[in-house]
């Protein structure tokens, strides 16, 4: 069988997420042309995803219907973790994340016995997102904590790319506990981890999360020059919520707001 960590990269490569349609078509092209059940299953839900994304999750959902009754051996242990994985998507999207927290830790039991370390991790990010849903920001900080410590225990690129999306998320559940101090320090390490990762439009929203946070804290003369830099930056220029932050800073220094 096709090395499942090959297949993940051939996943990740061939995704465009601006365009969800003409993704879809290209898994639809490629699930049909494999020869192999397993890779086949595991692209097929990837058009189900796409399908998803571009708004028909009834679509979606009878893709992986399909999927799951074509037989998949149980030895396939990559498929059935993304047959899971996409199954909570569609269950999260369509408002019911409870629903979905248990496919997402199935999803990450099975990825980690089927050695895909990235799906892996997505599993968790989706989790974490899922569990702020029906339980707070809490409760997703313990999951993306855990997700952090995978990460930061491996050398593996596919999991190492998902550090900058988890420094974020795991920033988020930190500030909206009340715990904006904290917040900042991981803000501004997914500030570094964008930069040497040369994202440019990500390290703009993850300098914007600092900007952020520095309002949380009160601390408006840096949190004021920071956004302004930011929308003399090309990205920034058009992002709407540098704007909303630039008046809202600009507004606490004039009333004198002090925390």
């Amino acid at each position: 069988m096709t090395d499942p960590r090959a297949v993940e990269q051939h996943v990740l490569d061939t995704w465009d997420f601006a365009d969800p349609a003409a993704t879809a078509e290209r898994f639809r092209a490629e699930a049909d042309e494999a020869t192999d059940a397993a890779v086949s299953a595991v692209l097929r839900t990837q058009q189900a995803r796409a399908t998803g994304l571009a708004g028909d999750f009834d679509a979606a959902a009878r893709l992986l219907d399909e999927v799951e009754s074509s037989g998949i051996d149980d030895s396939a242990v990559h498929a059935r973790a993304r047959i899971a994985i996409e199954r909570g998507r569609v269950l999260n999207s369509t408002g019911h994340a409870a629903g979905a927290a248990s496919y997402f830790a199935e999803a990450h039991r099975l990825a980690t016995e089927a050695g895909t370390g990235g799906l892996a991790l997505d599993a968790l990010h989706m989790q974490a997102i899922a569990a702020g849903a029906t339980d707070g920001p809490a409760a997703a900080r313990v999951i993306d904590e855990q997700a952090l410590a995978e990460i930061e225990a491996s050398d593996d690129p596919q999991v190492r790319r998902w550090l900058g999306s988890i420094l974020n998320n795991l920033g988020w559940d930190l500030h909206d506990s009340g715990r904006p101090e904290e917040a900042l320090a991981v803000f501004e390490r997914a500030v570094e981890v964008r930069a040497a990762a040369d994202d440019h439009s990500a390290w703009v929203v993850a300098r914007w999360c600092v900007g952020r946070t520095l309002r949380t804290l009160g601390r408006y003369d840096e949190a004021l020059p920071l956004m302004r830099e930011l929308a003399a930056d090309p990205v920034g220029a058009e992002d709407e919520y540098v704007a909303q932050e630039i008046a809202a800073n600009e507004d606490a220094l004039a009333s004198g707001s002090v925390l």
